[in-house]
C-alpha cells in the first residue's frame, strides 16, 4: 500500500508540475491596482483601444495612423507623469517614419523587402545620472494583419510595455542603471520593415545597448522566451522574470526556419541583421485565434498579461544593471555563442553558455562507452557488454522509429479510408478524406495519436523479446544512441542537445546499482535518476504538440493527394518523437515491467487510438467557430497594356491541407487557375492552394484606366559598368498599399536594396502609408535590353468593399476570411 501510495504522489506531482507549466498564470491585477505595480487591467485599456475601438490596423489604412496618434498620446502621458512625479527621469516622446528596403529570406525564400513612410513612436526613459548610457530597448508593434483586430497579436504586447513604462515612472523605488527606450513600430505585420527602417534610419538606433521583443501567437500564454542573441541577456532574463519559460528545443526549432513565422528579432540581433544582443518572447498557445478575426480582448485568457508584464519588467531591471556594468568592465567572457537553457515548470530557469555545455554534451559519448566497459564487472561482476549494449542501441533505435512510424501510418490510414467512404457516399471528385480532423480539439488529437505512439514505442521490444530480454543491456544501448545524438546536435551547433545528453547520463547513473537488488527497487532507482532529464524536456515537449496542432491552419496547403496526408502524418511523427524523447530509457523499463502481456498491452493502446480516429471521423470537418478554417479572398482584377481591366476573378485559397472546396457553394462554377493568382502574397502565396471562380467586375469609384502602371521616365549609363544602361522608371498605384515587383531580363542591380538580392531573380515585397501610391525606382540593364526587360506588378488594396462584403457574408460561420482587391499587369521596357 505505501509502494502504491508512493506511485500516486509522484503522478499527481508529476501533473501539478504540468498543469503548472502549460496553464497556470498569475491573478491579475484591476486598474485601480496600486501605482507602483503592474496591472493587466491598465495593459488592457491600450488593448482595447487598439483592437476594439481602432481594430484592424493595417498598413497603408487609414486605422494605422489612428493607432500611431493613440500610442503616440499614450507615450506623452507618460512624459507629463514623469515631470510630475520623477525629476530624476527625463522622459522624451518621438514619431519617425522610415523608408528603405532589405534582402531577407522568409518562409524559405530570398526576397527583398521595400517599405515607405511607415511609422514609429519612441519613448526614451533616462535616469538623468545615466542620459549617456546605452538604453535597454522593449519593442513592440502595433500594427495588425488582414481581418484580425489584433488583440494579442500585438496591441497586448504594446500595452504590456506601456504599462512597465509606467510602473518605471511611477515607482521611485525602481532606478534604473540606464535608459529605457520603448520603440512601438507600425509595421511588424509586412515582414519586420518598420523594425528594419528604426536599425537602419533612426537617430535613436545607436544609443540602444540591447532589446527585449515582445510578440504573440496565440492569447493563451504562458510567455516563453524562445530566442536569444547574448548569453548575459538570457541570464538577466532568468534573473530578474518572476515566472520565466523558455527552452533551447525553441531556439533550436525557430533557428532551423521549419516554421514559416519571423519576428522583429531578426531585425535586431547581432546573429541576423542587426547589431545588438537581445531576446524574444512570445505568448505562444491558442495558435486558432492568431492572425484571425478571433484574436480579440475578450479571447486573451485571464492572467497572461499580468504573467508577461511582471516577467518584462524583472527582465528590464537586470539588463539595465548588466549594460551598467559593462561600461566599465565589458562582455562576459562566456558570452559568446548564447546558452543552453530550459525552465523548471515556470518556477526556474536552468542555464549554462553553450561553450560550457558543449563540451559536457559530448563528454557523454565517451561517459557511455567507458559504461559499457567498466559498470557490469563494478556492479554485477560480468564482463564488459560490448555487443549486448550495441544491440540495446539498435532497439532503441528502432523504438523511436517505430513510435514515430505507427501513429503517423495511423493518421494516413484514417485519411485515406474516410476518403473512401465519402467518396462512395457522396460521390465527391477528389477523395479528400477528413485531414487534420483533430484541429481544435487538443484532448482529441492526444487520444488518437497517444496510444498510438505508445504502441510504436514498445513494438520493438515485444518483436525482439530476446534483445530486450536484459533492462540493463537495453538501457545501455540507449544511452548510447542519447549519447551519440548529443554529440550530433552539439557538433552541429544545436543547444537541444542537452537532453540527449541529460538522459545518456541519467541511463548510466541508472545501472550503478548492485545486481543482488530488486526489480522493484532498480525501476524506482532507474525513475529517481531519470528525473533531471525528465524535469528538463517535460515542458517543453508537452507544449510542442500543442503548439503545432494549433498552427496547423496556417502550416501550409499540400498538393493533393499526398499532401492532403501531411497534417495528420507529421502530428503522428510528432506524437511519436515526443513520447520517444519524453520517456527515454524509460522505455526499456516499461517494456521490462509489461513484458508478459506485452502484445496485449500494444494491442490494447492500437485499439484505443483506432477508436478515438473513428470517433474523431463522425465530424464533418474539424472547424467551429471558435476554431476556425483560414481562407484568403482575392477579388483579382487583371489589366491589359492600356491599363484597362480585361478580366476579373476571385481566387480563393487556403493555408491549411484541407481543399478550401469544401467551404464554398456545392455548385460553384471554378475557372481554370492563373499561375500567379496569388503572385501579389509571394512568398506566402506558395503556401496557399485555392481555386478560382467567376467574379463581378472593379468597382469604378476604386480604379480608372491609367491610375495604375510604370513609365520609363530616362535612361543613362550606369555607374555601375561600361555595358550598362540605369533606368529611370515611375511606378504609380491607385492606392497607397501592399504589392509585389516581378523583375526579369538583362537586369543587374536595382534600387530597392542596398545589395543585389542573393539570386537572380528580383522580386521584391513594397509596403507603404500616405505616399507610398508612387514609387520613383531604377534598374540596371546590361547589353542590349530593349524590348527585354519585364516588370510584372501586383497592387493590393484592404479596403471592404460591397463585392467582398458580399462574397464573405455566405462563407459559413467556421471560416475565417482574409479579404482583398488586387490588381496585376505587366510591363516590358
Amino acid at each position: 500500500m505505501t509502494e502504491i501510495r508512493k506511485r500516486a504522489l509522484f503522478g499527481v506531482d508529476k501533473c501539478v508540475g504540468v498543469y503548472r507549466a502549460l496553464f497556470w498564470v498569475p491573478t491579475p491585477l484591476g486598474s485601480d491596482a496600486a501605482p507602483q505595480r503592474f496591472s493587466e487591467g491598465r495593459a488592457l485599456e491600450t488593448v482595447a483601444y487598439l483592437s476594439d475601438t481602432i481594430g484592424r490596423r493595417i498598413v497603408s489604412t487609414p486605422q494605422i495612423e489612428e493607432s500611431a496618434l493613440y500610442v503616440e498620446q499614450q507615450a506623452k502621458l507618460l512624459q507629463k507623469l514623469a515631470q510630475q512625479t520623477r525629476p530624476d527621469l527625463a522622459v522624451e516622446v518621438d514619431r519617425e517614419h522610415t523608408t528603405g528596403g532589405v534582402n531577407m529570406v522568409f518562409a524559405g525564400t530570398h526576397i527583398t523587402n521595400s517599405y515607405n513612410n511607415l511609422t514609429n513612436i519612441i519613448v526614451r526613459i533616462a535616469p538623468k545620472a545615466a542620459l549617456h548610457s546605452k538604453a535597454v530597448m522593449i519593442n513592440a508593434h502595433f500594427d495588425s494583419v488582414f481581418e484580425s483586430p489584433g488583440a494579442s497579436d500585438c496591441a497586448a504586447c504594446v500595452g504590456t510595455a506601456l504599462e512597465v513604462a509606467r510602473v518605471i515612472v511611477a515607482d521611485p523605488d525602481i532606478q534604473l542603471a540606464v535608459p529605457l527606450l520603448l520603440l512601438l513600430n507600425g509595421g511588424e505585420e509586412t515582414i519586420l520593415t518598420a523594425a528594419h527602417g528604426f536599425m537602419k534610419t533612426s537617430k535613436w538606433a545607436p544609443s540602444v545597448g540591447a532589446f527585449i521583443n515582445l510578440e504573440s501567437t496565440g492569447p493563451a500564454g504562458p510567455d516563453v522566451l524562445f530566442q536569444h542573441t547574448g548569453s548575459w541577456t538570457l541570464e538577466a532574463y532568468a534573473r530578474g522574470a518572476k515566472y520565466p519559460h523558455g527552452s533551447a528545443f525553441g531556439q533550436d526549432l525557430f533557428e532551423s526556419r521549419v516554421l514559416s513565422m519571423d519576428t522583429d528579432f531578426r531585425m535586431f540581433s547581432s546573429d541576423y541583421h542587426g547589431s545588438l544582443p537581445g531576446i524574444d518572447i512570445a505568448q505562444v498557445l491558442d495558435g486558432a485565434a492568431y492572425h484571425s478575426h478571433h484574436d480579440t480582448i475578450e479571447r486573451l485568457r485571464k492572467g497572461t498579461i499580468q504573467m508577461l508584464g511582471e516577467n518584462v519588467l524583472g527582465a528590464v531591471v537586470e539588463f539595465a544593471k548588466e549594460l551598467k556594468e559593462q561600461e566599465t568592465k565589458g562582455l562576459p567572457e562566456w558570452d559568446a555563442g548564447g546558452s543552453v537553457f530550459f525552465d523548471f515548470f515556470g518556477i526556474k530557469m536552468i542555464r549554462y553558455p553553450f561553450h560550457f555545455g558543449s563540451l559536457v554534451h559530448a563528454q557523454a559519448l565517451p561517459a557511455v562507452v567507458l559504461a559499457i566497459l567498466i559498470l557490469p564487472r563494478a556492479f554485477k561482476g560480468q564482463p564488459p557488454q560490448v555487443l549486448p549494449a550495441l544491440r540495446g542501441a539498435a532497439l532503441r533505435a528502432a523504438a523511436a522509429i517505430s513510435a514515430a512510424a505507427v501513429p503517423a501510418a495511423l493518421g494516413a490510414a484514417r485519411v485515406l479510408l474516410t476518403g473512401a467512404h465519402l467518396s462512395l457516399m457522396k460521390e465527391l471528385i477528389m477523395m479528400w478524406g477528413k485531414p487534420m480532423i483533430f484541429f481544435g480539439r487538443n484532448a482529441l488529437a492526444h487520444a488518437v495519436y497517444g496510444p498510438a505512439a505508445l504502441a510504436g514505442l514498445l513494438l520493438p521490444f515485444a518483436l525482439f523479446q530476446g534483445a530486450a530480454s536484459n533492462v540493463d543491456t537495453a538501457v545501455m544501448g540507449a544511452s548510447l544512441v542519447h549519447a551519440a545524438l548529443a554529440a550530433a546536435l552539439t557538433f552541429s551547433g544545436m543547444r537541444s542537445g542537452f537532453a540527449f545528453a541529460v538522459w545518456a547520463f541519467a541511463g548510466v547513473a541508472s545501472l550503478m546499482i548492485p545486481r543482488k537488488v530488486s526489480t522493484t527497487k532498480k525501476l524506482i532507482w532507474a525513475v529517481i535518476t531519470a528525473l533531471p532529464a525528465l524535469l528538463g524536456v517535460a515542458p517543453s515537449m508537452l507544449t510542442m504538440p500543442l503548439f503545432v496542432i494549433e498552427h496547423l491552419s496556417i502550416g501550409g496547403a499540400g498538393k493533393p493527394p499526398l499532401g492532403t496526408l501531411a497534417a495528420d502524418v507529421v502530428v503522428g511523427i510528432l506524437f511519436g518523437l515526443v513520447a520517444a524523447l519524453v520517456m527515454g530509457h524509460l522505455a526499456a523499463w516499461l517494456a521490462h515491467s509489461v513484458r508478459p502481456f506485452i502484445w496485449r498491452v500494444i494491442l490494447g493502446l492500437l485499439l484505443a487510438s483506432a477508436a478515438a480516429a473513428v470517433y474523431a471521423s463522425s465530424a464533418d470537418h474539424p472547424y467551429s467557430d471558435a476554431f476556425p478554417k483560414r481562407i484568403m479572398l482575392q477579388h483579382l482584377h487583371l489589366l491589359a497594356p492600356d491599363g484597362s481591366v480585361h478580366e476579373s476573378r476571385w481566387a480563393v485559397a487556403t493555408l491549411d491541407v484541407v481543399p478550401v472546396e469544401m467551404a464554398l457553394p456545392e455548385k460553384s462554377t471554378y475557372l481554370d487557375n492563373y499561375d500567379r493568382d496569388w503572385q501579389a502574397m509571394y512568398p506566402v502565396g506558395n503556401l496557399l492552394r485555392g481555386v478560382a471562380l467567376p467574379a463581378p467586375p472593379l468597382d469604378s469609384s476604386m480604379y480608372r484606366p491609367g491610375q495604375m502602371r510604370i513609365s520609363l521616365t530616362g535612361t543613362e549609363p550606369s555607374p555601375s559598368g561600361s555595358d550598362v544602361s540605369r533606368l529611370s522608371l515611375l511606378m504609380q498605384l491607385p492606392w497607397p498599399g501592399w504589392g509585389l515587383l516581378n523583375v526579369t531580363g538583362p537586369v543587374v542591380g536595382w534600387s530597392f536594396a542596398e545589395e543585389n538580392p542573393e539570386t537572380k531573380e528580383r522580386v521584391t515585397r513594397f509596403s507603404g502609408n500616405e505616399g507610398s501610391d508612387s514609387w520613383p525606382f531604377w534598374l540596371d540593364a546590361e547589353g542590349d535590353w530593349q524590348g527585354k526587360v519585364r516588370v510584372e506588378l501586383s497592387a493590393i488594396n484592404h479596403a471592404n468593399t460591397t463585392q467582398l462584403h458580399d462574397f464573405t457574408s455566405q462563407m459559413p460561420s467556421w471560416t475565417t476570411v482574409s479579404a482583398m482587391t488586387t490588381l496585376q499587369a505587366s510591363y516590358t521596357f
